[in-house]
């Protein structure tokens, strides 16, 4: 057995790269299709400190075909062999995990069969949305972006540093207007309510919510001709799906399947009307992105 690994975030930006972020999570819903994925039950553990503090938020998943199990705790990512859960090391994960963020969305998307995607609309400007940015401009040619957030100093800045990228990109206050000419409309905010109306989402529209609380109209869901989720259990303990559940709004048969069932067989579902992606994160792809991210520095050191 090889010495414990302790892998730095520094060490990460220098390993990271976007084919790597994207295959992870390629191949992270390849396994949940196949039923080749385990996933801890439950699949968020809070532990909490009786005199305060933030306290964990741990989520787990087994690759058994890669010998590994790994949790995700606190801005790390513990790595075990499976099944015997000796100890292999940890990888800092504050980089790592934002380029998950973007990944996951981008890759969600390649099931509408799209190489581009000419009118952009983004929610959000702060570190996992410029990530989903960057992903999703790696994996497709992007259009116009129009992108709104709570400031417009905030909006206004990502606009301009995105701009010097080269992208056509603009910071707008009208999220109506922005939302109603849009076909990709991705909400990436730390809001807790509404920030897409159902009536301003046209019917050709794909429509991503990422964040941890309530940002589209729940008559939107009622509507969507398909809501797709990485995985009901984990949509269900935050993000728009939770928030419904406690408002007695959820409904189950808003559910289409889980994205990796539509990325392996896509010509099973209508996606005619307004598309619901829902990805709130599975550990699983944090942990299939460390390995690989492991497997490359190893590599490099031989």
């Amino acid at each position: 057995m090889q010495s414990p690994f302790v892998i730095t975030d520094e060490q990460v930006v220098s390993l990271l790269d976007w084919d790597l972020s994207l295959d992870a999570a390629r191949e992270t819903f390849r396994r949940q299709s196949d039923g080749r994925l385990l996933l801890t039950e439950p699949r968020v553990k809070r532990l909490t400190f009786p005199d305060g503090g933030r306290g964990y938020r741990v989520k787990g998943a087994a690759f058994v075909d890669e010998g590994i199990a790994g949790l995700r705790a606190s801005r790390v990512i513990i790595l075990n062999s499976w099944p015997e859960m000796e100890f292999l090391g940890v990888l800092q994960e504050q980089t790592a995990y934002s380029w998950r963020v973007g990944a996951v969305t981008a890759v969600a998307l390649e099931a509408l069969a799209r190489e581009s995607f000419e009118e952009v609309c983004l929610f959000g400007a702060g570190r996992l949305a410029r990530t989903t940015l960057q992903a999703l401009a790696h994996r497709y040619r992007l259009g116009n972006v129009r992108v709104l957030s709570r400031t417009a100093a905030s909006r206004q800045s990502f606009a301009e540093s995105f701009g010097r990228e080269g992208f056509n990109i603009r910071a707008v206050d009208d999220p109506e207007k922005a939302v109603s000419s849009s076909e990709l409309v991705i909400t990436m905010t730390s809001a807790d309510e509404v920030v897409v109306r159902d009536g301003w989402v046209p019917e050709n529209a794909t429509v991503v919510s990422m964040g941890g609380g309530q940002e589209l109209d729940f008559d939107l869901l009622d509507r969507a001709e398909a809501v797709f989720v990485d995985d009901l259990s984990g949509c269900l303990e935050s993000g728009d799906l939770a928030r419904a559940r406690e408002a007695g709004r959820y409904c189950s048969g808003w559910i289409t399947a889980n994205i990796a069932d539509l990325l392996a067989a896509p010509q099973q579902f209508s996606l005619a009307g307004p598309t619901v992606f829902i990805p709130r994160g599975m550990a699983a792809m944090d942990i299939m992105q460390a390995w690989r991210l492991v497997q490359n520095l190893r590599g490099q050191k031989k």
